[in-house]
Formats: C-alpha cells, sequence, structure tokens
C-alpha cells in the first residue's frame, strides 16, 4: 500500500509512502528552519512532521490552511508550518494513521493490511 486518503474540512489528502524525490525535497525544506545537532526532541518532531507531510502529500480541495511549494519563501513555509500546528487533532490522527499505513514494513503481518475477504487476526 503506497498511497493512503482520507477527508478533512472537505479536502481529500493523500499521503504517498516516502520515495527518492520526497527525501530530496525534504532536504529543500529543512533549510528553512533553524535546525541544531542535538536540538530537543520537542523542537525537531513538529519540523519533522510537518516536512514530511508537506512532501508526501497531495491535497484535492480546500485544506484550511495554505499548502506552499517546497521552494516557496521562507515567510510562506514558516506561516504553513504554523497553521499545521494549529490544526486540531482530528486532522493529526488521521495524517498520523495514514502515514502509518504507507509506511508499514512489506509483508510485516502485523502491519499489513488483511488479505482481501479475510479478518485480520
Amino acid at each position: 500500500m503506497f498511497k493512503e486518503s482520507f477527508v478533512y474540512n472537505g479536502a481529500t489528502v493523500t499521503i504517498r509512502r516516502a520515495n527518492v524525490r520526497s527525501r530530496l525535497l525534504e532536504t529543500i525544506v529543512y533549510r528553512n528552519f533553524d535546525i541544531a545537532e542535538g536540538m530537543p526532541l520537542d523542537e525537531w518532531l513538529p519540523i519533522q512532521s510537518f516536512v514530511e507531510f508537506l512532501t508526501r502529500s497531495e491535497i484535492e480541495g480546500d485544506l484550511g490552511f495554505k499548502i506552499p511549494a517546497v521552494t516557496a519563501p521562507t515567510e510562506e513555509i514558516m506561516a504553513s508550518f504554523d497553521e499545521f500546528l494549529s490544526q486540531d487533532e482530528t486532522f493529526y490522527d488521521l495524517y498520523i494513521d495514514a502515514k502509518n499505513k504507507v509506511q508499514a514494513v512489506i509483508g510485516d503481518p502485523v502491519t499489513a493490511p488483511p488479505e482481501p475477504g479475510k479478518k485480520k487476526s
């Protein structure tokens, strides 16, 4: 399963599994942040979540906040980052669930979806 979609605020958000392109695009976005080696997890995790969302998502409709291009000026990236962090927990739960599904290890019986017609035990 390389894509997973959810609907939020009437917009359809499709999360793609990470690939070389998304990983390279992450590098572009990270340049907008003041990242230091050993920075506290409470500072790092929000940045990482936003960057992964920005580089692995396709959005159809109005999500409720602006999603800039990865090459947008720093001001636009930071404004979107602030809006991303301001979303309610429903948005975050839907996003994390979709992200976890597409990043699941292929063939892992714990994380793999059930086969069609079969219930997961």
